[in-house]
């Protein structure tokens, strides 16, 4: 059972990946370590197969708490053979690294309950240099490029099961004088789209995703950011999002609807608005 309409795809997308970063990864020199980030669990057990031929050390990273999450979010089945195999998988690797890498405290903590040795834990939160978000043009140049015209909310990211942009679907049906824009791709967007456009949400936008350079033009055409999750429990305690920095390094308040760990950043950076999961609009 996997966790989308596509999941077999996915996971041949994962296998893929994984041989082909195998591959590639031989192909070069002496390294020092071999750095494994998930998810997804194969390309990080790509890098320790890498460290193993090269005898380097091998460093996991753990962005989310794969396959837990999936079962948080009843995407997955404790008893389906899958998540079973990706759980032998998970301490294989867990067993395997080094130093293993959270970007999150609550990572720490379900780590350590899974019996991981709490001394080769390190945190290293995400982050952004406002020196990368500098724009290109006057903001009023920006936001005629964009179509901006009046105050608008952007999301910029993925559009998938963990994001719930069904939330934020639900927060822009009940706000129509607030023009909301999603950037970016994922297995749902076709979904979202249609969707919105039964609902005839005037006020939604769908982008396209944009060059990563072009992300600063974006932030500073728009009045407000928008970090969006699912209600599920371990994003409120096991999460670093990369758009919470993006926001902040551009100067552009955010709206944000994770409780616990994100809301607590966002908060004490008084950088923006904190809600409930449904309380966007």
């Amino acid at each position: 059972m996997g966790y989308s309409s596509n999941g077999i795809s996915r996971i041949l997308n994962w296998v893929s990946y994984a041989v082909m970063a195998t591959l590639r990864g031989l192909r070069v020199g002496r390294v020092d370590v071999v750095y494994g980030s998930s998810p997804h669990l194969l390309a990080a057990l790509a890098a320790w197969v890498l460290s193993v031929l090269k005898r380097a050390p091998f460093v996991l990273e753990v962005r989310d708490l794969w396959p837990k999450v999936l079962v948080d979010m009843n995407h997955m089945s404790e008893s389906a053979p899958i998540y079973r195999a990706l759980t032998v998988l998970e301490e294989f690797l867990y067993a395997r690294a080094k130093t293993i890498v959270i970007m999150a405290e609550g990572s720490r903590t379900e780590l350590v309950a899974r019996g991981v040795d709490e001394s080769k834990i390190v945190y290293i939160p995400n982050g952004a240099d406002p020196e990368d978000f500098e724009p290109s043009a006057p903001r009023d140049e920006l936001r005629a490029r964009y179509g901006f015209d009046k105050v608008t909310a952007v999301y910029a990211g993925a559009h998938g099961p963990a994001n719930g942009l069904d939330l934020l679907l639900d927060g822009a049906e009940a706000t129509p004088d607030v023009d909301v824009v999603l950037v970016g791709g994922g297995v749902l967007k076709d979904s979202l789209r249609a969707n919105s456009e039964d609902r005839g949400l005037d006020n939604v936008r769908f982008m396209d995703p944009i060059p990563k350079d072009e992300i600063p033009d974006l932030l500073a055409a728009a009045d407000i950011g928008l970090h969006v999750l699912a209600d599920v429990e371990l994003f409120r305690s096991a999460v670093s999002p990369n758009k919470i920095f993006d926001y902040m390094a551009s100067c552009l308040p955010t709206l944000t609807n994770c409780p616990g760990l994100v809301s607590g950043l966002v908060d004490s950076a008084e950088a923006g608005v904190t809600v409930e999961p449904g309380g966007i609009a």
